[in-house]
């Protein structure tokens, strides 16, 4: 009798090696801050400076005197903005202004760094325009010697903030220093003597705090 084939052994093809899990990111460490090129940024008017820490804000107040020169200060005052703040003199007209900033400048990175500022951007208030848009949702208006903070949003508040008038001076805003980071906003004034400049009157520059308006969180 003949015997059954007997079968043969079936193979089944092998798994393919499942991949091994992806190891989690690694989160990025911050950038470190270059406080040498924030204090340069602040000497030069491009910014501003906030400190959380220290609840104050940091900017440079440049002027102009007839048939001598410029000088330079750097303002320290809080976030009310009230005068009588801190004030360091950078150069003075009859000063080497390029010896002055090199010698004003580690001091001024020591007390950036110290006391953790960070630099509020600088965006330009186009010459003869009552508006400017310095980010998305924000606008600033001018009328009147008056500043007019608006943000857009449900429950968004307004501020407002009246320039002082000055005789001789023509007053007019020519940048917007504003971060979400902070709670602030900084209109850098420029302020004109006109043909008075000839009789001792000085350009300046000043600079208006207001709180930066909020919008209603949901």
């Amino acid at each position: 009798m003949r015997q059954p084939t007997k079968p043969a052994p079936v193979v089944l093809p092998e798994s393919p090696p499942s991949a091994p899990a992806s190891a989690p990111p690694v989160p990025k460490a911050p950038a470190a801050i270059d406080y040498t090129a924030l204090a340069r940024a602040l000497l030069d008017g491009s910014q501003v400076m906030y400190s959380a820490s220290k609840h104050q804000i940091a900017f440079a107040e440049a002027y102009q005197q007839e048939g001598t020169g410029s000088g330079l200060n750097i303002a320290f005052v809080g976030e009310d903005g009230k005068p009588g703040g801190e004030r360091l003199e950078v150069y003075a007209p009859e000063h080497d202004r390029a010896a002055k900033l090199a010698a004003v400048l580690p001091g001024l990175v020591e007390r950036l760094t110290t006391d953790a500022y960070i630099g509020l951007p600088r965006t330009e208030w186009p010459e003869g325009k009552p508006q400017v848009v310095p980010m998305k949702g924000l606008e600033l208006s001018w009328r009147d010697h008056t500043l007019v903070a608006t943000r857009a949003g449900e429950g968004s508040t307004t501020g407002t903030r009246k320039v002082k008038r000055q005789k001789p001076f023509t007053a007019h805003p020519i940048a917007v220093y504003v971060s979400m980071s902070a709670p602030v906003l900084i209109v850098s004034i420029n302020h004109d003597p006109g043909s008075a400049y000839g009789e001792g009157f000085n350009v300046y520059t000043s600079h208006e705090v207001m709180p930066l308006p909020q919008v209603k969180s949901n």
